[in-house]
Order: C-alpha cells, then sequence, then structure tokens
C-alpha cells in the first residue's frame, strides 16, 4: 500500500521509545491498553465478537458493558514516536525528522498547514514527545490483526514475548514487563490503572505495514 492510501485511513497509536525500538526489531507484535471506563465488579467475558461492546457478567448475574474497542480487525494504525526536526525547505515542504528509535533521518513532504506548524520548532533542537507528531511524519504503519480483552495479570510468557520483552539471548523477567506497564501510567492513576490493580484491557494484535 503506498504512503498517500494509508494516510487516508490510519488512526494513531502512541508508543514510547523502548516499545518503538521493539517494532523495529520485530520483536513488538502486540500491546495492551487499558479499558476506560473500567468494569466497577468483578467478572468474566461473556462476549466475544469483535466490533460490538463487551459484555461482561459477574457471578451474581449483573451485566454491564464496556465501551467499544479503541480499533477493529483490519485497521491501519501510524505509529506517533519521538522526533526530532533537522531541517526544513520551504520549497516542496520537506521536513527531516531524526527518529530517537535508531537515529534515523527521514524525509516527509507535508501540508502547508503542518510545515507552518512545524516550523515554529524547527531551531529548538529537542525531541518533541510522540503525542506531538501527526501522521503526516509517520514512518511506521501497523494493521490490526485481532483484539480482545483481558485482565493484565492474565499474561503468559508468549504474552511478553509478543509484547517485546525478549532480546535474544537474554532472559524474559516479568518484572521488565510491569515496571513498563507501569511507567505509562500516571502517578495517580497507579491504584486504578497499574499492574497491582489488574485493570481489564485491550489486547491488541498487528502486523507491520509495508509502505511503497
Amino acid at each position: 500500500m503506498n504512503r498517500i492510501e494509508l494516510l487516508k485511513i490510519a488512526k494513531p497509536i502512541l508508543f514510547n521509545t523502548p516499545m518503538t525500538q521493539a517494532i523495529l526489531d520485530n520483536r513488538k507484535t502486540t500491546t495492551r491498553r487499558v479499558i476506560k471506563p473500567q468494569p466497577s465488579r468483578e467478572g468474566k467475558l461473556t462476549a466475544s465478537e469483535i466490533g460490538i461492546p463487551r459484555v461482561v457478567d459477574n457471578d451474581q448475574g449483573n451485566m454491564w458493558t464496556l465501551s467499544n474497542p479503541p480499533y477493529k480487525i483490519g485497521d491501519i494504525l501510524y505509529v506517533r514516536e519521538t522526533g526530532m526536526i533537522q531541517s526544513m525547505k520551504n520549497i516542496g515542504k520537506k521536513v527531516k525528522m531524526l527518529f530517537k528509535a535508531d537515529n534515523s533521518l527521514v524525509e516527509f513532504s507535508v501540508s502547508d498547514e503542518e510545515y507552518e506548524r512545524l516550523s515554529k520548532w524547527e531551531l529548538i533542537k529537542r525531541w518533541l514527545p510522540p503525542y506531538w507528531l501527526t501522521k503526516e511524519t509517520a514512518r511506521i504503519f501497523l494493521k490490526v490483526t485481532d483484539i480482545r480483552v483481558e485482565r493484565l495479570k492474565e499474561m503468559t510468557l508468549t504474552d511478553l514475548i509478543k509484547e517485546g520483552m525478549w532480546i535474544k539471548g537474554e532472559s524474559i523477567p516479568a518484572n521488565k514487563f510491569i515496571d513498563l506497564w507501569n511507567s505509562t501510567i500516571n502517578k495517580q492513576d497507579l491504584n486504578s490503572y497499574g499492574w497491582e490493580a489488574n485493570p481489564w484491557v485491550w489486547v491488541i494484535e498487528f502486523e507491520r505495514v509495508e509502505v511503497e
């Protein structure tokens, strides 16, 4: 699929630098995202169809509906990652971005509006956080291959590997993922969404999309 087609349909997904590196290394094919709002009671899943609200039913027969999944199977995602503007050319509206994950330098053609927005940061040589970048300077695209709901602590060794926790020749300590997960949660929300809270999460599996 060519870049123009991808940009028309792509939805954003944010990854920090270690996880972007894992994607580039083909080690990461899964991500977990907290369901908000969380079900208010303990329960178990009773519906598995993708694309409809998930229903949770506890032992007392009470039922509630989860919010719709953030993505659906087949969705194309563009990765928002940490980058730095290296240079800009007004002719053709060209922007060169340096990406922190692997120090790659990539040139993009952007719209007039995006060029104007980026030009305010050209002389400030600092890393821009992932949420600041838009699809016009995205270099990594993913396709959603599966999505399901689980408790966070239901993860297996296979899940840890799919999350990018394994590097060849190293062990896979579970606390590595625990520390990573907790680092993505605001301190005031750790009691609700941290590892020990064992929240319900969307489990999103994906594959890389080659850009023509």
